[in-house]
């Protein structure tokens, strides 16, 4: 048995465990890791239905090509994982089976397969092709969620860097086949020596998110933190001065803002200034720091429409980003920018 063999076998079985955990103790998990866990076993699955070719295991040919389906199953699962995250949408089979096409395709073409055996190398290429597009597009479009979320938190960093790294595993593996079909034996080893590390890391990446950000997993972690550390610090008291304290010197003009410098302004823990906003705000820092700039943004537009530009508000206010700007205002609001001025323009010129 080769090393590279070694590490897919090591990586299948880490994808499989870390995902069978997780849908095994699906009471104790949030709703966006149930879809993370489908997506980690169905990787699982192709990981090791690919080693039975290769390793040519006695598996029986019809079980390994219905379980081989898995492949256009878990790309999909990766991004409705990321849109719960963001939009708090769950998955629905009567709005979301487009996205379950590929996999239906696929699995009827393998029950043909399973019935009545032939090779096609057209048909090898489709396959090929549509699986690394179908892989790259919805990752794209994952990270492309998570990054107009505008948060900042470090368990959105970290997941965006998973999504990140899946993209790199997509395209390590891309590059082996085009290198394999283009006849440089060498650079596809490499590509491929590549993707199966990358697989590797990224098996067990998953782990440290769950330690690093706990609270994206498991149901119920911030109730039992803040019950576990109640105390005199974490009152309304002090909520209504950091209010306060925020409006009165306008910290939220810094786009740099972090949670230690609302800590040093206020005199405490970063610990304990996170843990009044989320029991008061009911939200992280990223967002309780938003939501004052965009009530600026708004009182702005109503008192300065004809002096200021959307762009220069979106900076006075603490901005540098005018897609976040967009996306935050209307999630808040409920209309664009664009939209609010001007209706409240068309207010001004009618009274």
């Amino acid at each position: 048995m080769g090393v590279l063999n070694t590490l897919q076998i090591i990586a299948a079985f880490n994808f499989f465990l870390i995902g069978s955990l997780i849908l095994l103790n699906k009471k104790v998990v949030t709703y966006s890791v149930k879809l993370l866990g489908v997506f980690l076993v169905a990787k699982g699955i192709t990981l090791f239905t690919n080693l039975v070719y290769i390793m040519q295991w006695p598996v029986p040919r019809a079980l390994v090509l219905i379980l081989s389906s898995a492949l256009f199953v878990y790309a999909p699962f990766l991004y409705f994982f990321a849109r719960y995250l963001v939009h708090r949408t769950v998955v629905d089979l009567r709005k979301d089976w487009l996205h379950f096409i590929p996999f239906g395709a696929y699995l009827l073409f393998n029950l043909i397969q399973a019935v009545a055996p032939f090779q096609s190398m057209v048909a090898d290429y489709v396959i090929t092709a549509s699986y690394y597009l179908q892989a790259v597009t919805y990752t794209l479009f994952a990270f492309r969620l998570m990054h107009n979320k505008g948060d900042n938190s470090k368990s959105h960093y970290w997941l965006k860097n998973l999504l990140l790294s899946f993209l790199v595993v997509w395209f390590m593996f891309l590059f082996e086949v085009v290198f394999g079909l283009a006849g440089n034996a060498d650079m596809a080893l490499l590509f491929k020596t590549l993707g199966v590390l990358s697989i590797l890391i990224l098996a067990n990446l998953t782990l440290v998110i769950a330690i690093y950000s706990p609270e994206l997993f498991f149901k119920g972690l911030r109730v039992i933190k803040k019950a576990n550390v109640e105390n005199a610090i974490v009152t309304e008291g002090n909520y209504n001065r950091m209010l306060s304290l925020i409006a009165e010197k306008a910290l939220y003009t810094d786009p740099q803002l972090k949670l230690a410098d609302l800590a040093n302004a206020m005199g405490l823990s970063e610990r304990n200034t996170s843990l009044i906003i989320k029991t008061f705000h009911k939200g992280n820092f990223p967002d309780f720091l938003n939501s004052f700039r965009i009530e600026e943004a708004k009182r702005l537009f109503v008192e300065k429409q004809d002096e200021l530009t959307i762009s220069e508000v979106l900076y006075d206010v603490g901005f540098n980003s005018k897609s976040v700007f967009n996306t935050l205002f209307k999630k808040k609001v409920g209309m664009t920018p664009t939209q609010f001025k001007k209706s409240h323009a068309e207010r001004y010129s009618a009274s």
